[in-house]
């Protein structure tokens, strides 16, 4: 779950851009640290899901209830 959740932290594509942070009023974005690691200018939806497939919603779910349970 650790290379999952961290594969899928989601920077800001507007930061990124040279912009502002898409309008998560935390300008440019956010800290959080996933597993450990600390990812800076972290959008407001922090993990994003491209096409997810049978095993990617697996992933999803218990990476939710990990974090229901937190």
């Amino acid at each position: 779950m650790k290379e999952f959740a961290q594969k899928l932290a989601h920077i800001c594509d507007h930061y990124i851009a040279g912009g502002e942070c898409c309008g998560c009023g935390n300008q440019p974005g956010f800290t959080r640290s996933t597993f450990g690691k600390e990812y800076k200018h972290l959008c407001r939806c922090p993990m994003q899901f491209i096409d997810p497939d049978a095993v990617m919603l697996n992933n999803m779910k218990k990476l939710t209830l990990m974090y229901k349970n937190d």
